[in-house]
């Protein structure tokens, strides 16, 4: 109506979510770079066999991680007290408890972990990189505070800066070793898990020195203690079932295939979660507060879809991509050691999609407190992992346990979607779409990557013929999509007065 103006808040939110939007995608975009640079690197400087030894350390690091989760961190994101101070120190207490119990859990694990995959170095890798639970259990809960209130700036800048100061440390430490033990010595794992801590350290120091939160100490208040354990009790059994059904699958790998193959493996996920990660980024820092702030509107049901398609878009212009040109990525940016990482790119993306549909989804159900859909999506996806992983394995080797992989993604898809449709909302027939296309335009980019090879011998310029219909089509649509958006998404996300 004429004469009536925008509530402060709305603009206010508005104007966070698209700045937070913008902080978090160009910080996860440097973060990559600096991933990708100390990877390709670390690659040529270390030797499969380390890269196969780091994936099964940190999986158990995951493992103990995921198993005492109490979601601290959406907590306070989500819950009405998340900047009330006695609600705050309760959660760090419990953090920093939870961290230090993690380590002495590490020491018990190392020494079986150590026998049961015949890797002695196992026994003092994993206490030694599980020494990040500590640091990471002491950092302020600003980082959470920020996330709540869309000030992402800080908390980009913070991150970026603690990685490049890891992988300094990791890439200086290799370089070392190479020179001083040899280009084949295992002792250069190290490198990589002083690295790992040396970015521990730098987040526990930025975080109590350059965001803004209160002064911490160690408190109990009973009631918010109460309140986590309510919120935290479906996040920890669904992380318990993420773990089973997510990253368990290097512990199973690695007891199948030798410790080099899984160096291979490590390098092809790291390659082919680049789409996921880029969504879980802005989901989880962007969308799940901004949901959670939406949760509580009538008109929470057109909200959704609109900011989920922006990031649907971009994740199939990646596995897109990835699709296309994985073999001939893998072969320009590693050397011929890594060659098969090339066709596992291309499976692990298929997954890669099923997880990036998932996750959107997942966003909008922690939102709304349905974290029992989550943990039942987990629950689905671990069975699926349980028949079809070792059936593939059976029929088709190590491609065939892959390809089961990508059967159990999609059935977790299909829970939350289930889930989400007994709010009245109705992706699934979107989605399929969606998939097709993503074949499709791979199959564009592949065609054109594969004639351009035959006349030519430069794989950059197959890269880039196979790589440009991904680009061309996503983007397009993308701009397409974001000119018909209808006014006002954004701002439609604040809470009602």
């Amino acid at each position: 109506m004429k004469g009536v103006s925008q509530a402060p808040g709305s603009r206010s939110l508005r104007g966070s979510g698209i700045k937070g939007s913008l902080w978090t995608l160009g910080g996860h975009g440097a973060s990559q770079l600096v991933r990708f640079a100390s990877n390709i690197l670390l690659s040529r400087l270390l030797f499969p066999a380390v890269f196969g030894q780091v994936a099964l350390v940190y999986t158990f690091l995951t493992a103990l991680q995921l198993f005492s989760d109490v979601g601290t961190t959406p907590a306070i994101v989500q819950n009405p007290r998340g900047d009330d101070p006695r609600f705050l120190r309760t959660a760090w207490t419990v953090t920093c408890v939870r961290g230090v119990v993690l380590w002495g859990a590490s020491w018990l694990v190392a020494i079986p972990a150590a026998a049961f995959y015949d890797q002695p170095m196992l026994r003092w890798l994993i206490p030694g990189a599980a020494f990040s639970a500590v640091l990471t259990g002491c950092e302020s809960t600003a980082i959470a505070q920020s996330r709540r209130h869309l000030r992402f700036e800080r908390i980009t800048l913070m991150e970026l800066a603690s990685q490049v100061l890891g992988t300094m440390t990791t890439v200086v430490l290799a370089l070392g070793f190479r020179k001083w033990l040899g280009p084949s010595d295992p002792r250069a794992v190290w490198a990589i898990v002083a690295g790992g801590n040396a970015y521990g350290l730098a987040r526990l120091v930025l975080s109590h020195t350059v965001l803004h939160g209160i002064s911490h100490r160690f408190e109990l208040d009973r009631e918010a203690l109460a309140s986590l354990v309510r919120f935290g009790r479906w996040v920890l059994l669904s992380t318990l079932l993420s773990f089973l059904s997510g990253p368990a699958d290097r512990l199973v790998f690695g007891k199948l295939v030798p410790i080099a193959v899984l160096g291979v493996y490590g390098i092809a996920s790291t390659l082919a979660l680049v789409p996921t990660d880029a969504v879980l980024k802005v989901g989880s820092g962007v969308v799940f507060p901004a949901f959670s702030r939406a949760s509580m509107r009538s008109d929470f049901n057109q909200i959704f879809p609109k900011v989920r398609m922006p990031l649907i878009l971009g994740g199939a212009m990646i596995v897109s991509g990835l699709l296309a040109a994985g073999p001939v990525a893998v072969s320009i940016l590693y050397d011929a050691r890594y060659r098969d990482a090339g066709w596992m790119v291309q499976i692990l993306a298929v997954a890669s999609w099923f997880q990036i549909l998932e996750n959107t989804n997942g966003a909008m159900l922690l939102a709304t407190g349905r974290s029992d859909w989550m943990a039942a999506g987990n629950g689905v996806k671990l069975t699926g992992m349980l028949v079809f992983i070792p059936f593939g394995f059976m029929v088709g080797g190590f491609a065939g346990a892959l390809a089961g992989l990508v059967v159990a993604e999609a059935l977790r898809y299909l829970v939350s979607a289930l889930a989400i449709r007994r709010r009245g909302l109705h992706v699934l027939g979107n989605d399929v779409g969606l998939t097709f296309g993503v074949g499709g335009v791979a199959a564009m980019g592949y065609a054109a990557g594969f004639l351009t090879s035959g006349w030519t011998e430069s794989r950059v310029l197959a890269l880039v013929a196979a790589t440009t219909p991904c680009v061309a089509v996503w983007a397009g649509l993308g701009l397409l999509y974001w000119s018909r958006r209808p006014p006002g998404v954004l701002e439609r996300t604040a809470p009602p007065a």
